[in-house]
């Protein structure tokens, strides 16, 4: 392989569509060098050797030493190539390679002495040159980088990844290929479990580098953490390490979007718990993501389809819930592409604010102040119980479910952490909040980013190191104490405009807004709506917590609702959701017909082979019953088969029209039974006689 050959080999490794949009970081070190080798045929272990090679012979010391980079600099000709491709990778990253190569070499000595000279020792020797400076000409390599950047922001759009070398930190002609050097792709592979880790989900808004900085050296320091041994020495010893790191992992934070792609271009999405609270009850569902790029198809025993919202695949169906609550590993696999959920016996939850499922998703961590909620298998039940009475905030409620598939699980509802612990709990790390100081928004109803509808503020959450004044719009408002404080902004009825709350050095700005206001800007005069999606004839689920722009009643997809203001907007192919009934059915009867005004309104429920213990202590008169239209009479059939009818309320006159066309003779069979008036009360004798006439044919 000749330079040409290795400066499009790193261009097509690191610069591709596969990173558009997201941090790029052009990391050279040995491994890669050697993958590349073997994918083009050379001898396994010369990768580094060859790559060097490469490098000194395109530059010619020996010919050109006034300007011995001059070979790297000369792209005039690249240049005139993006008028007609702007793919066309750049003549001088294997050199800005090579440089990235030097600094690895210089951040892998355990010293840990990053510093201008010793760098370029590492470059010379790398160089094969005997000086331990800079050497001559090298200033002019910054103009490559500044160059390299301007291809992929301005040139590509962001197509092929987002620039990140820099010089903020280390200095001005080093500090660019040090930045590509200090995490390696095995530790960006790594970030994920980082954050899953320390809380946050993609895409929240209150994460900073110095909440970063903060996790980084407190998760470096355990032994779970599965970062390089290189990167933990860095995140140990040396801040100006931790700070730059901090902000290499905000900014992969930020193009973060829940997934991850392995070295060998394994694509992997998470499996995400969702719980909704129903009453004292609860249920759970487990919804796998959709990654764009994730195809249609069996991922080991499960069929995968997208639903209506393509960034989640159909919920999984009962069988995978019982595996994972069992305490089996949920891991789907087709191809390159898996799906993941570990199994575990205490997940905290938080309402869902950037994911659309709706209810409460699993998180990683509780955050300090923000109200949570805590499944657990009932074998840790009583530990979780005795940690939240120690530093929870009180309130909380246990939640239980009539379901058999939970009989094992419990929920703790009602949750808020206001104090942490610097101990180790074990299995209960995930109810411990790090330490962190800030202020944090949750709740509200959202319109865009930083824009929340007047009347639907959200709660501050601020987290201090010692009691300080909270100011909202330069007015004292609170007092933060130790551990979290919790401000709800609906209390202090906010006019439209931007709103500052203010903590000693730390501020969070936020607008007030409704729709139509200026803050929305060029969409102000659109209608703004929050989308629900329907789960079956009568119950929906929210797409979004924040607001979207709707469109017009005709392209409103089916099965979906937008409420906006005092209006439900929906589709217009949607037919109107059946209304269904509860009735109480007494005990006792061997059958049971319900009948309803129209030819075909008929049910006969199935009954239980046993009362539920649920059902006798909820419903001491009789089982509960859905029927799906409108009741007017009930039927029963004794054990000796006496047949009796009772009013369901003031039954109406019947309609003549048929409802369900397969249950209409059946309708009519019982509808049409003189002998069930000889029992029935006066006043209702002649309501059923109507009956009879139409289930005759008589009107």
């Amino acid at each position: 392989m000749n330079y040409d050959d290795w400066n499009r080999a790193l261009a097509e490794t690191f610069f591709n569509p596969n990173q558009e949009q997201k941090p790029v970081y052009l990391h050279v070190d040995d491994e890669l060098l050697q993958d590349i080798a073997l994918q083009h045929g050379l001898n396994q272990g010369t990768g580094r050797e060859c790559f060097v090679q490469a490098v000194i012979t395109r530059a010619r010391f020996s010919e050109n030493k006034t300007q011995p980079f001059f070979k790297f600099l000369q792209w005039r000709a690249w240049e005139n190539q993006l008028r007609q491709d702007p793919t066309t990778p750049p003549p001088f990253v294997g050199f800005l390679g090579f440089c990235v190569l030097a600094a690895v070499d210089m951040t892998a000595d355990e010293k840990l002495n990053v510093t201008s000279g010793n760098y370029y020792v590492r470059l010379n020797k790398l160089l094969r040159l005997s000086g331990r400076g800079q050497p001559t000409g090298f200033e002019e390599i910054e103009s490559a980088w500044e160059r390299l950047n301007q291809w992929l922001k301005d040139d590509l759009q962001g197509k092929f990844g987002l620039p990140t070398a820099n010089n903020r930190l280390y200095g001005r002609h080093v500090g660019y290929p040090i930045s590509q050097a200090l995490m390696r792709r095995t530790d960006f592979e790594e970030l994920p479990r980082f954050f899953h880790w320390c809380g946050p989900d993609s895409g929240e808004e209150n994460v900073t580098a110095d909440y970063f900085k903060q996790q980084l050296q407190h998760w470096a320091n355990l032994t779970t953490c599965s970062f390089s041994q290189q990167l933990k020495h860095m995140l140990v010893r040396n801040q100006q390490h931790v700070t730059a790191i901090a902000e290499m992992t905000l900014a992969y934070y930020r193009a973060w979007d829940g997934d991850l792609v392995t070295i060998k271009g394994e694509r992997r999405a998470e499996i995400v718990v969702q719980l909704i609270r129903a009453g004292r009850s609860f249920e759970l569902a487990l919804h796998p993501k959709a990654p764009d790029d994730f195809p249609e198809e069996r991922y080991g025993r499960a069929f995968l389809r997208r639903t209506g919202d393509a960034h989640w695949f159909e919920p999984l169906d009962a069988h995978f819930l019982q595996q994972w609550l069992r305490g089996e590993d949920l891991d789907l696999q087709h191809k390159q592409y898996r799906l993941m959920l570990p199994a575990r016996r205490i997940i905290p939850l938080r309402s869902d604010i950037t994911s659309d499922l709706g209810g409460w998703i699993a998180c990683g961590r509780v955050s300090l102040g923000e109200k949570h909620m805590v499944l657990c298998h009932q074998t840790q039940q009583e530990a979780v119980a005795a940690y939240l009475a120690t530093y929870g905030a009180g309130g909380e409620r246990l939640l239980g479910s009539r379901e058999p598939v939970y009989a094992q699980w419990v929920c703790f509802d009602n949750i808020r952490i206001n104090r942490t612990s610097l101990d180790d709990w074990g299995e209960l790390d995930c109810l411990v909040p790090l330490p962190q100081a800030g202020i944090r928004l949750s709740g509200g109803l959202k319109l865009k980013q930083g824009v929340w509808l007047q009347g639907g503020e959200p709660e501050v959450i601020i987290t201090a190191e010692s009691e300080m004044p909270v100011f909202l719009d330069d007015q004292q408002v609170a007092t933060a104490v130790l551990g979290s404080t919790l401000l709800d902004l609906r209390e202090y009825h906010l006019v439209e405009g931007t709103h500052v709350i203010r903590v000693g050095a730390q501020g969070r700005t936020i607008a007030i807004a409704y729709p139509g206001s200026e803050l929305l800007g060029p969409q102000r005069m659109q209608l703004w709506g929050y989308p629900l999606q329907r789960q079956d004839e009568t119950q929906y689920r929210p797409l979004s917590l924040a607001a979207v722009l709707i469109p017009s009643p005709e392209t409103i997809p089916t099965g979906q609702l937008y409420v906006a203001g005092t209006h439900i907007l929906h589709s217009p192919m949607d037919p109107p959701p059946v209304r269904q009934h509860l009735l109480i059915l007494p005990y006792g009867a061997r059958r049971y017909i319900i009948l309803g005004r129209q030819i075909g309104d008929v049910f006969e429920p199935e009954l239980p082979t046993y009362l539920p213990q649920w059902q006798a202590e909820d419903y001491l008169r009789g089982y509960k019953q859905i029927v799906p239209f409108t009741p007017q009479w009930l039927i029963t059939v004794s054990h000796r088969n006496n047949l009796s009818l009772r009013p369901l309320g003031h039954p109406e006159a019947p309609k003549d029209s048929i409802s369900r066309p397969e249950m209409a003779e059946k309708w009519r069979q019982w509808a049409g039974k003189r002998t069930l008036i000889r029992r029935l009360p006066q006043h209702h004798q002649n309501r059923w006689l109507q009956y009879i006439k139409v289930a005759q044919g008589k009107r």
